[in-house]
């Protein structure tokens, strides 16, 4: 025989379940409802504070301003101050010259550069051919710490790259430290325009070994990487050398593209966004099967950084060189509504084995140390000693097929 429930102690039940729920609902609410209002009344506060500043300006500052100039320099402040060296505020200036720059090239000096944290400025890796910036004195791997009297690390490096366009015709005024030979020099260089062009390079080398050079991970660059792969391939192609040394990044969809033929499948990279949520990449077109070196260095950023840590995790390549620079951030525009805009930091990308890169970096399997001295003639003169290709050359050719 089945026992039955009273009647009194099911309501009862029913009561205390509702009850509970009641109370779990009322505590999840009133927590939400109390992160709000914390929220509210830190922005109430904030928003209060700027008022008053804006009062006291308006009534006591003894010169004319620009009440906009003001508006775009506390957005600047508040985004700049964030504790990374990349998030950057656009004026809605700033942000109509980044898109005429994307589509017809721009109004600067003309140089190709990466961040530097151990000189807290930009280093020149390069420069567009016709650049103002080689007329007036800089060289490669010189490293400019102020543009106009602020210093990099209070522009950020965007703010920075963002500070040296201008007018045509008009001068910006840069503070140049040259590491190879410990000078701080104080250049005034002229902006011009400048039509950005590629320096990507492929080629056959001895005894069968295939070389492409890759400048950065732009639009376009995975395009160019399959044609070079399929001409090299076709020119009987047994061994392959990828330099990715001074390459300042770019974006990791096109590092993606372009790492699918080298491997046979795995993840490449992870994603975590600002709310705590993992995004996995992997690869899925299989390899090209046959051994591979990549180059890098200390000016390798970035998705470049991703892209040797992927091969090298995976066994797919040997990586020769220095350590890379340790960038594991993206950053990403956030379009305003007054046209305005920010460069945000809002991803922290993992390598396959689950590590960031930020201020790390990714360890050769051999170091190989090259002087500044030496990579300025190897980049300057295009006929120094290259300590580390020759290391990657003979690496190579032992590596068994």
């Amino acid at each position: 025989m089945k026992n039955k429930i009273p009647i009194s102690m099911l309501v009862g039940l029913l009561f205390l379940v509702a009850i509970t729920a009641f109370n779990i609902s009322y505590v999840l609410i009133w927590n939400t409802f109390n992160n709000r209002l914390t929220s509210l009344n830190a922005r109430e506060a904030a928003f209060l504070k700027l008022s008053e500043i804006a009062a006291y300006v308006d009534e006591f500052y003894i010169n004319e301003y620009d009440a906009e100039d003001l508006l775009n320099g506390a957005a600047d402040g508040y985004v700049t101050a964030l504790p990374d060296e990349s998030s950057h505020y656009l004026s809605s200036e700033a942000r109509q010259r980044q898109e005429m720059a994307d589509e017809l090239g721009f109004t600067g000096i003309g140089i190709i550069g990466c961040q530097s944290r151990t000189y807290g400025g930009i280093t020149v890796l390069d420069m567009y051919e016709g650049s103002t910036a080689e007329e007036f004195g800089i060289q490669r791997l010189d490293v400019i710490t102020d543009v106009n009297g602020t210093s990099v690390t209070k522009l950020s490096y965007e703010g920075a790259m963002e500070a040296m366009r201008g007018e045509e015709g008009t001068d910006v005024t840069l503070t140049v430290y040259r590491p190879r030979t410990d000078e701080t020099l104080t250049m005034d260089v002229r902006r011009g325009a400048v039509i950005p062009d590629r320096l990507f390079e492929s080629r056959m080398l001895e005894d069968g070994i295939g070389y492409i050079l890759v400048d950065n991970f732009d639009n376009g660059t995975d395009t160019l990487f399959l044609e070079a792969l399929t001409t090299l391939e076709d020119q009987g192609m047994e061994r392959l050398i990828i330099d990715l040394r001074f390459n300042p990044g770019g974006y990791m969809d096109v590092m993606t593209n372009m790492i699918d033929p080298l491997l046979e499948d795995g993840t490449v990279y992870s994603a975590r966004h600002s709310g705590g949520e993992l995004t996995q990449v992997s690869a899925t077109e299989g390899s090209l099967g046959i051994p591979t070196v990549l180059l890098v260095n200390e000016y390798t950023v970035s998705a470049g950084e991703y892209f040797a840590a992927a091969l090298q995790y995976h066994g797919a390549a040997r990586v020769v060189g220095t350590e890379t620079a340790g960038f594991g951030l993206a950053q990403s525009l956030v379009d305003l509504s007054d046209g305005s805009a920010m460069i945000l930091s809002t991803l922290e990308y993992y390598t396959p084995a689950g590590e960031s890169l930020q201020e790390v970096g990714v360890t050769p399997d051999h170091k190989v140390l090259m002087s500044q001295e030496q990579l300025y003639a190897l980049l300057e003169t295009k006929n120094g000693e290259d300590l580390q290709l020759n290391a990657a050359l003979e690496m190579i050719r032992s590596m068994p097929q």
